[in-house]
């Protein structure tokens, strides 16, 4: 997960992108959640929103942090539907919210002036 989050601090999407690739491909390497969430940063980053989702959906179990990463990145992306979409799924699955997700939704409101979908 360190490579791929220093490929995403530099930039270099395209290597992360890489990287979990081949690291997904070795039977004998374990994919720990740091590493799956950094994967989906790195995915978000260019905009390859469809195999950060699919990295999500592979997740047998899904915690805050996993969430986070989805609704935050989702916001950034402004794509505010698909962050609400995510958080219903969390509170669905009685996974404790934080803060930090507070803040997003609170800036898709901010931004799209939408109480109601909020």
């Amino acid at each position: 997960s360190v490579a791929i989050s220093i490929c995403k601090t530099n930039r270099d999407i395209e290597t992360g992108k890489m990287l979990y690739e081949q690291i997904k491909n070795e039977n004998d390497i374990f994919l720990n959640d740091g590493c799956l969430n950094a994967a989906i940063i790195a995915f978000f980053a260019s905009f390859d929103l469809e195999k950060a989702k699919n990295i999500f959906q592979s997740l047998k179990k899904k915690n805050y942090a996993i969430y986070t990463t989805m609704i935050s990145n989702f916001m950034k992306s402004n794509r505010y539907t698909e962050a609400l979409d995510y958080y219903d799924k969390m509170k669905k699955e009685n996974i404790e919210t934080n803060l930090v997700i507070f803040l997003c939704l609170l800036k898709g409101i901010t931004i799209t002036n939408d109480r109601e979908s909020f």
